[in-house]
């Protein structure tokens, strides 16, 4: 196995800091989900501990891509351009009772991640991870302030704390 000569980091000059708001929540995949779906690169799973009218469905999915597109400006590109992408959601239903009235209403919520990167040894887990934690960062203000309330509102500029 060849010795990657490289050191590898991200140009930030961040803090790490302990918030409220967002903690990790055990999902047993193997035991509380059905399989719904399956193909070489897509699998979708259904919340067996769900009443079937409000059912949860997580998918995850696996694709080659022939070229990373980003955003960002790339001053050293690398010779592969080939890499993958996975995405990783969840489909889930709230729902309202209105007790005065003995009716319901379903909302709707869905939420995706999807990681783009080069196939190349140099992008581990550690690397994604962190590039994972700086994301999840976003959804908090310097202050500590949860920005949800705001995404809602569809407020996306940073206000000053």
């Amino acid at each position: 196995m060849a010795v990657n000569p490289y050191t590898a980091h991200f140009a930030v000059q961040n803090t790490e800091v302990a918030e409220e708001g967002l903690n990790r929540v055990k999902m047993d995949l193997k035991t509380d989900y059905a399989l719904v779906a399956e193909s070489p690169n897509e699998v979708i799973l259904s919340n067996k501990t769900t009443t079937i009218d409000q059912e949860e469905i997580i998918t995850l999915r696996h694709k080659v891509i022939p070229k990373v597109n980003t955003n960002a400006v790339i001053t050293y590109p690398a010779p592969v351009k080939a890499g993958v992408m996975y995405t990783i959601g969840i489909d889930d239903v709230l729902r309202l009772h209105n007790e005065s009235m003995g009716t319901y209403t379903d909302r709707p919520i869905s939420a995706y991640l999807q990681i783009r990167h080069e196939r190349s040894g140099d992008i581990t887990d550690s690397v994604v991870c962190e590039v994972l934690t700086r994301l999840i960062s976003i959804f908090w203000q310097n202050d500590g302030t949860f920005r949800v309330p705001d995404f809602v509102r569809s407020a996306l500029q940073p206000i000053e704390d």
